[in-house]
């Protein structure tokens, strides 16, 4: 019986043992198919700085959707809207290598120019040259870097011609055109390429006031007393001459409340914080373009690079500012679209319309059968 005892127990040790093997053999496939992607998103200004925070939501949002596995986001920001002495960019690249030193990102995404010079430069210690994906970015800032074989972007095209040319269709007298940009290295670059690209409207009698790196109470000052037949052009403020950050947002409100003509933007954001409206670039649609774009990098690093060009949405306008100004509605372009239109009388009251219509209709059924009831009951009322 010993013997037999023994024996038992012998086995029962072998398929313990080979049960343990076989759990620890498997235990790193298993972890392996449980570990989330990990997905670091460097941003030029804060996450919510206008119109990134926009891209940057819709990105982080239907990433995880779409993804249908797990996936780990780390955000970091070189806080370009901060103003004050530009930051040590080593010591935040010595940061995130410390931090992901054991498991390096599957994919880095770069949000506009400064971040993506920033990822382009450091790309070997921030993920292992592995390729980068580049969004919120225009396709003019492409052309001087150089970018790996298998490096994704998605650019828009800023149309400042066709932006001067929207405010002329909706205002044919305009003279003057404001512009209204902020002082870090990114705005100033816009400013002269706004000023080179609306150059030619000179020879049409119009002139172009330079943002000339103003403060924002001086710029305010400028919009307040600007001659008649004008119109400013908005496109980013961040950083203003004096030194002082602003919110994006916030300060187009701060430009609109006191300019004394209509504001014009670039971006779909803007549209319901101020400005008039017309062809823009929607933050959200490219946000949503980069998360499906990472999937497909994310299941093959190795997909041939490619630059995916974002059109900018039809021209929309708000209905507000339309009024403000007395631009007539048939002035917009024919395909246009006008938000923040006050409901009419049908889309207000439409479950009180269709109650009431329904309480006389009914009313006039209930008359009309006791009028053939008594019509009726007359007639038999003869025939007796």
């Amino acid at each position: 019986m010993a013997r037999v005892h023994n024996h038992e127990k012998a086995n029962a040790t072998t398929y313990f043992s080979i049960i343990v093997f076989v759990v620890l053999a498997l235990f790193p496939a298993v972890v392996q198919a449980t570990a989330p992607k990990r997905v670091l998103i460097v941003y030029s200004f804060g996450r919510d700085f206008a119109p990134y925070h926009v891209l940057g939501q819709a990105l982080r949002t239907e990433l995880t959707q779409l993804l249908k596995e797990p996936v780990a986001f780390q955000e970091v920001s070189l806080d370009v809207e901060r103003g004050g002495e530009p930051m040590d960019e080593r010591l935040l690249v010595d940061y995130l290598v410390h931090r992901n030193r054991d498991a390096p990102p599957d994919l880095v995404i770069s949000v506009a120019n400064p971040a993506m010079l920033f990822c382009l430069h450091y790309r070997d210690q921030l993920s292992a040259g592995r390729p980068l994906l580049i969004t919120g970015i225009d396709r003019r800032r492409l052309e001087p870097v150089q970018l790996g074989p298998n490096d994704q972007a998605i650019t828009v095209t800023l149309d400042f011609p066709a932006l001067a040319h929207t405010v002329l269709a909706l205002q044919p007298d305009t003279k003057t055109l404001a512009l209204v940009l902020g002082s870090t290295d990114l705005e100033r670059f816009w400013a002269k390429e706004i000023m080179r690209e609306l150059a030619p409207l000179g020879e049409r009698g119009i002139t172009i006031l330079p943002p000339d790196g103003a403060s924002l109470e001086q710029l305010k000052q400028r919009v307040a007393s600007l001659p008649s037949k004008s119109a400013v052009l908005y496109y980013m403020f961040a950083v203003g001459a004096d030194g002082v950050p602003h919110e994006n947002v916030l300060a187009l409100a701060a430009i609109r409340e006191v300019s004394n003509a209509p504001v014009f933007g670039m971006f779909d954001d803007q549209l319901g914080h101020g400005i008039v409206g017309g062809p823009l670039v929607d933050a959200r649609k490219m946000g949503s373009a980069t998360a499906e774009l990472a999937i497909h990098m994310l299941g093959n690093p190795d997909l041939p690079g490619k630059v995916m060009p974002m059109p900018l949405s039809k021209p929309a306008f708000d209905w507000r500012e339309l009024q403000r100004w007395n631009i007539p509605e048939s002035r917009l372009p024919a395909h246009a679209e006008v938000r923040f239109r006050p409901p009419g009388l049908w889309e207000e009251h439409r479950t009180l319309i269709l109650v009431g219509s329904a309480v006389v209709l009914l009313q006039g059924v209930l008359i009309t059968a006791l009028i053939l009831q008594r019509a009726l009951r007359r007639r038999a009322e003869k025939t007796t």
